[in-house]
């Protein structure tokens, strides 16, 4: 190839340009004075050079193919950014479900620990209420076993004394006293057949003590001896199986001053 044309290009944006670079190829390889049949040859040879230049122009369905691909390669730049956006949202948003996720699990086990323990506290009240109709039915075994003697004696004590009303006519003064006087002996062996001690002080004038006694009155008197001695048993005491029901009421001695 001839060193005096220009290089080829690879793309032509007008036909100005295109015209332009043509003109200064021609002009460069036409010498000043030339003959017509030099002229002939120069221009054949011009023509094929220049046919080989236009081989190098990119057609237009070329360029417009590179434009499309261009303006895709820009429109992909520019729908980069709006992605990157998106992916950050997504592990947010995926972020954020597993926080979900873990708040519902933490709610789920919650929820049935207190089913749990509803259940366990349910089973404790039936358990308690059992145990307590139990304890009421057992307590009223009890309470039978203990009255049963005491209703049947008393009932015994009171179908004699009906019979001894029914001959009240019949009966002398001294069988008539003799049933009152009976009486306070018959109920006291009803309450020892029962458990039930009668309290009464030993002696004459035994010595006031706090828990057997109960001091009614006082009675003055000038005997030192007799200072702080029962002087008169007034009401029995009553023990219920070692425990004290009620004390024995008596007037106490207490010195004159």
């Amino acid at each position: 190839m001839n060193d005096s044309l220009p290089p080829p290009f690879n793309s032509y944006r007008t036909e100005e340009e295109e015209d332009f670079v043509l003109q200064s190829a021609q002009s460069s390889t036409v010498p000043p004075y030339t003959t017509k049949s030099d002229t002939q040859e120069e221009s054949d040879s011009e023509s094929d050079q220049r046919l080989h230049v236009y081989d190098n122009i990119p057609l237009v369905e070329d360029i417009e193919e590179k434009c499309e691909e261009a303006s895709q390669t820009v429109c992909s730049c520019e729908n980069e950014s709006p992605g990157t956006e998106n992916s950050e949202a997504d592990v947010r948003i995926d972020a954020l479900e597993k926080k979900i996720e873990s708040l519902t699990a933490a709610v789920e086990t919650l929820s049935t620990r207190l089913n749990e323990n509803f259940k366990y506290a349910a089973q404790k009240a039936e358990l308690f209420d059992r145990m307590y109709s139990e304890m009421a039915k057992y307590k009223d075994d009890l309470y039978a076993k203990l009255l049963k003697p005491f209703i049947l004696e008393t009932i015994t004590i009171l179908d004699d004394y009906r019979k001894a009303l029914e001959r009240l006519d019949k009966l002398t003064p001294e069988q008539l006293h003799k049933v009152i006087r009976n009486i306070p002996a018959d109920l006291e062996d009803l309450l020892e057949n029962n458990g039930v001690d009668v309290l009464i002080s030993e002696g004459e004038n035994p010595l006031f003590d706090r828990k057997l006694h109960q001091v009614v009155r006082t009675v003055e008197t000038d005997d030192p001896e007799l200072d702080g001695r029962i002087a008169k048993k007034l009401r029995p005491g009553y023990a219920w199986n070692g425990t004290i029901l009620r004390q024995e009421k008596a007037e106490l001695y207490k010195l004159k001053k």
